[in-house]
């Protein structure tokens, strides 16, 4: 019995016991659904939420009810030298479903000013649930970052388009204590005849330090005539103060402040900067203004749903084959595309021009009517508009480039755009060239990135019969024919493992997988199976035990052997492995079919 599923307990009970115990079962089954589908709405708040807060501010106000603000995330973001920077931020939710990925700072949270640049997501990670953060409470969750992308408009002086869009490495299911906020429309004004609320761990008094707990206060929005800021910010920025004249202060930045619209919390601003003293009366807190950039934050997250694998790196060949363009097949990832930089790709010959490779690449690789619709906005996202252009035929519709004209030892703005995004100053007289490099550039990325590898499709080395007769002692496969084919490493106690094979397997349609098929006697032991963290898959190898660059190793996230298995009698031998990332497939590593 106690072999059925993998994280259901069990009871063993005798005859006589059966008629209750079938009751008790019934009823811990009727629990265990009814949590798994509770919906929570975002901006869904707890009874605990406050309704009123009469403390002036954040900092030396209201100490907020444990788990009142479901929305509330702490970032941590770590600095050289063991130092870290603490920001708040906002779980919200981007499209419908019981969890989400993504929460919202400020993008001068993000920055790394010291460095000027962007901080890089494995220098961060953010904490959900929590009312004492530096403590160990069971409502936490800590989440670690994927991708970290702040406005293209945000300038770090002038603190304008102060708003930054974590991706999570995971996707956080909602409970009782971690829920999103609700996200209002584009360009939908700041409500002033509601209450609005901000919350953070900020300092308690000027000069102190953070709070240890989750403070709350109401705050009052100001008439645009009242807010201190030049006339033309008041599109993206709005002040607002407590409900006693007061004043958010340092650590709160890029926290939340909500108002209940239709008794919803609904999220307009991100705490920005303020008064250098903190609690002076006088002068009002700024915050960014969400709505305003809410198509920014819309399409974007839209587009990094929807990316497909792109290449980071790679060699494009001197010149350009009539319908395709060969490039490297190690670095394929699954993010946005980056611009390249001399250090990683190769330039094609002199001789050409920009418009005539173009030309020739679109008529040779591309039909006119190939669409890519997510393209121009991707590019529009990357890259401003500058002195280049293209002339010509082209397979999108209004291709923008960047070109920096400035000295090549001035640091150009667009480099602290996004965190992961190289750049490449250059001169005047280098233009035609650079507009060549990045055309074959964007092209290869696209190519690559639409590449369709449905499941079951094989390479070329992929053997049509082999003559020997079993696999231990049989043929050696060509290294990479078999690219669905998976490893399994199983750690036992006392550094034990034990290794067994798998399949990777496409359950959905898709350009990758997160699912891998194994025997249920692989994975069990010691009359129950291993724990997620104790199993890893290696994707992609031909010798597993050396390091190879098309290896994949990737972590469990959960065991489920079939529910009829049973380890004397060795039937219903099938276990289904979810991995902790989402596999692109490339030309190592694709999916197996699966029957009817």
């Amino acid at each position: 019995m106690h072999s059925l599923l993998v994280d259901v307990p069990y009871f063993s009970f005798t005859t006589e016991e059966v008629e209750t115990m079938i009751l008790f079962k019934c009823l811990f089954l009727l629990a265990y659904t009814t949590l798994a589908f509770a919906k929570y709405e975002c901006g869904s708040l707890p009874p605990t939420f406050p309704k009123s807060v009469k403390g002036n501010r954040i900092s030396g106000g209201s100490v907020a009810t444990p788990n009142s603000i479901p929305y509330q995330a702490r970032l941590v973001f770590k600095k050289m030298g063991d130092r870290v920077k603490l920001c708040g931020g906002s779980l919200v939710e981007l499209k419908p479903g019981n969890g989400s990925q993504w929460v919202l700072t400020a993008a001068h949270c993000a920055y790394y000013a010291e460095l000027r640049r962007v901080f890089t997501a494995d220098e961060v990670h953010v904490v959900l649930g929590a009312h004492r953060p530096d403590e160990e409470e069971r409502t936490q969750l800590k989440v670690d970052t994927k991708r970290i992308i702040s406005h293209p408009r945000y300038d770090d002086v002038k603190l304008v388009y102060d708003l930054t869009l974590v991706l999570l490495k995971e996707y956080v299911i909602y409970n009782n204590e971690i829920r999103s906020v609700c996200l209002p429309k584009p360009d939908e004004p700041v409500p002033m005849d509601v209450p609005c609320f901000a919350s953070g761990w900020g300092i308690t008094y000027h000069g102190g330090r953070g709070s240890d707990v989750l403070r709350v206060a109401e705050m009052k929005v100001l008439p645009k005539d009242e807010c201190r800021i030049r006339p033309e910010e008041h599109a993206i920025i709005f002040c607002a103060y407590g409900v006693a004249r007061s004043a958010t202060c340092q650590g709160d930045s890029g926290g939340p402040v909500v108002c209940l619209k239709n008794n919803k919390a609904t999220l307009y601003g991100i705490v920005s900067y303020g008064p250098q003293m903190c609690g002076d009366a006088r002068q009002s807190v700024k915050f960014a203004k969400v709505p305003a950039m809410m198509q920014w934050v819309q399409d974007t997250a839209r587009i990094i749903d929807s990316t497909v694998p792109v290449v980071s790196r790679f060699e494009p060949k001197p010149s350009v084959t009539p319908g395709r363009v060969d490039v490297g097949q190690k670095d394929i990832m699954k993010d946005l595309p980056k611009i390249p930089t001399r250090d990683n790709v190769k330039d094609t010959p002199n001789n050409y021009k920009g418009s005539d490779v173009f030309n020739f690449i679109h008529r040779d690789s591309f039909p006119s009517e190939s669409k890519f619709p997510d393209l121009e906005q991707i590019m529009s996202d990357f890259m401003s508009p500058g002195a280049g252009g293209m002339k010509g035929g082209s397979f999108f519709n209004s291709p923008r480039v960047f070109i920096e004209t400035k000295t090549v030892n001035r640091l150009p703005s667009v480099s602290r755009i996004l965190a992961d995004i190289p750049y490449f100053p250059f001169t005047l007289k280098e233009i035609e060239t650079m507009i060549l490099f990045k055309c074959l550039y964007l092209l290869a990325h696209i190519t690559l990135a639409f590449a369709n590898y449905e499941c079951g499709t094989l390479p070329p080395t992929f053997p049509k019969s082999v003559k020997a007769n079993r696999i231990s002692g049989g043929s050696v496969a060509i290294p990479n024919s078999l690219p669905y084919q998976a490893r399994l490493v199983l750690e036992k106690d006392g550094n034990r493992i034990k290794l067994c094979g798998g399949t990777l397997v496409e359950l959905k349609p898709g350009n990758g997988s997160q699912w891998v098929l194994t025997a249920a006697h692989c994975t069990y032991y010691a009359e129950r199976n291993f724990f997620p963290d104790k199993v890893e898959v290696i994707l992609g190898a031909h010798r597993p035990n050396e390091k190879e660059s098309t290896q994949h190793t990737v972590g469990a996230k959960r065991i489920i052997s079939h529910p009829r298995y049973d380890d004397v009698a060795t039937v219903y031998d099938l276990s289904l492995v979810l991995l902790k990332e989402y596999v692109i497939y490339n030309n190592e590593i694709r999916s197996a079919c699966l029957p009817k």
